[in-house]
């Protein structure tokens, strides 16, 4: 937690370097020109289950074999070796300027991409409050305050709360990660809500993010539910 108050002091102090190389900015955001133009920004995909495509599709193989929980999906960034490094700074390094950044792209893709009325309420997606009380922060919530703030959606982290410690999901395959994440979530109803995004900072095969939709959609089938993620990784 004190590293994260550092991060923030830093920030606010010493702002315009870029995240990814160091030098000098010389843009608004903590991000130069040449750096931004190296992302991998997912640009083509299945707007159901989010995983990069050839052409633009509402179905594509993936999700038709399997069906997929949430009613669409969009993910920022490609899982390369500069984004997982980018992740690694957010998640690990409690790195504010990463978080503002990303965030900040992400709103700018989220408008974008959506022709569609956006959601009335964003969930990030909870840590259990033993790697919570670890780790200091949850990314995944100031990452969805940053994007909440910049597109006028609220943020809510009372409707949700992970009450399983599970190992983390990353070295499991899909059998394995449907297994330890199955009841990990317990959620309350939403009022007056119909139309929410749950952010992770990571989606691989969506059993996360499908284990909180079918919490969040127990006490309220008709609730429509995107899934929103900084990367998104492909299936192997």
């Amino acid at each position: 937690m004190v590293n994260y108050y550092i991060s923030q002091l830093t920030y606010a102090l010493f702002p315009g370097r870029c995240i990814v190389c160091d030098k000098a900015s010389e843009q608004t955001l903590d991000l130069c020109a040449e750096c931004e133009y190296s992302l991998s920004i997912i640009k083509v995909y299945c707007r159901t289950c989010g995983l990069p495509t050839t052409t633009p599709s509402t179905h594509c193989g993936s999700c038709i074999k399997q069906a997929y929980p949430c009613h669409r999906s969009l993910s920022l960034l490609n899982y390369d070796e500069l984004t997982a490094k980018l992740i690694y700074q957010l998640k690990y390094g409690a790195n504010f300027a990463a978080i503002k950044v990303l965030g900040y792209l992400f709103s700018q893709h989220i408008q974008r991409q959506y022709a569609e009325a956006l959601p009335q309420l964003i969930i990030p997606v909870p840590l259990h409050w033993g790697r919570l009380h670890k780790r200091g922060y949850n990314q995944a919530q100031l990452t969805a305050k940053t994007i909440g703030k910049l597109l006028n959606i609220k943020v809510s982290n009372r409707h949700c709360r992970r009450v399983k410690a599970t190992p983390a999901q990353q070295n499991l395959n899909r059998a394995q990660r449907k297994q330890n994440i199955r009841g990990a979530f317990v959620s309350t109803p939403l009022q007056g809500i119909s139309h929410i995004a749950i952010i992770d900072d990571v989606i691989t095969t969506g059993e996360t993010v499908g284990e909180l939709t079918r919490s969040l959609q127990h006490h309220q089938p008709g609730l429509r539910v995107d899934a929103w993620s900084l990367a998104r990784t492909p299936l192997k």
